[in-house]
């Protein structure tokens, strides 16, 4: 179950990270 948690939270990490990235990029263009 903590392995569970830890994992989602890294998942919810990656996707803001992804948004953030994408958001980044069309800003620069």
């Amino acid at each position: 179950r903590l392995a569970l948690a830890a994992v989602a939270r890294k998942l919810v990490v990656f996707a803001n990270a992804l948004l953030k990235a994408n958001d980044n990029r069309h800003a620069l263009t």
